[in-house]
């Protein structure tokens, strides 16, 4: 009887030890080890596009640099925006930013241009963008007419260079996007305009985006 007492306190021993030591195992596993990595290098802290006003102080004059881009537009006054302002496009690898902070006639915007190394840079960075979209971080389907934002937005995309310009109190942007766009390194792939409260229009699409399921479901 003693005897298998002894062998069961030992059997009871070796499963306790077995338990313990799957236990530790599983423990000590790291889910980074395991989760697949993603290529995008993201600046930490930024979940969406953000904008301050309240602390903007603008030129008396168009900044030098901008003297001749915009010589043309009457009453307006530039800034370069500062580092704690960020859109998307911020987080990924491009290669110049334009950016500025405008004042027209007293009505507050914004207009900001990333340039990429190549068409590839230039698109991810445009439908990563769509995924998380603006002040609402709205999920934007290419040639979706729906209302996504709360500001009057123009965003202009070519091979290399994205073009965004938004304004809580201008209701047109043409006056600024039209001396700007001539600026653009190649062709237009799309074009995308909405006016505060109102629903986007695509102006211009690549010819094949019509076919997709993305705009035939519209």
């Amino acid at each position: 009887m003693k005897r298998y007492n002894v062998l069961l306190a030992c059997s009871l021993a070796l499963l306790t030890i077995t338990a313990c030591s799957k236990k530790a195992e599983v423990e000590a596993v790291d889910y980074k080890d395991i989760m697949p990595t993603s290529e995008r290098e993201y600046q930490e802290g930024l979940e969406r596009d953000t904008l301050e006003h309240k602390e903007v102080f603008y030129l008396a004059n168009a900044v030098k640099e901008d003297s001749l881009l915009l010589e043309n537009v009457q009453g307006l006054q530039l800034k370069k925006l500062t580092n704690d302002f960020a859109y998307f496009p911020d987080r990924l690898n491009y290669s110049q930013k334009w950016a500025r902070v405008g004042n027209l006639d007293s009505l507050k915007f914004t207009v900001v241009k990333w340039t990429f190394s190549d068409s590839v840079l230039t698109e991810n960075a445009f439908f990563n963008w769509l995924d998380c979209f603006g002040e609402r971080c709205a999920s934007v389907r290419v040639g979706e007419d729906a209302n996504f934002s709360d500001l009057t937005i123009f965003l202009e995309v070519t091979q290399r260079e994205i073009l965004f310009a938004s304004s809580s109190e201008i209701e047109d942007l043409a006056p600024i996007v039209e001396v700007l766009k001539d600026e653009l390194l190649g062709e237009d792939k799309y074009i995308l305009e909405q006016k505060s409260g109102k629903k986007a229009n695509w102006l211009v699409l690549p010819a094949d985006v019509k076919g997709t399921p993305i705009q035939s479901d519209l």
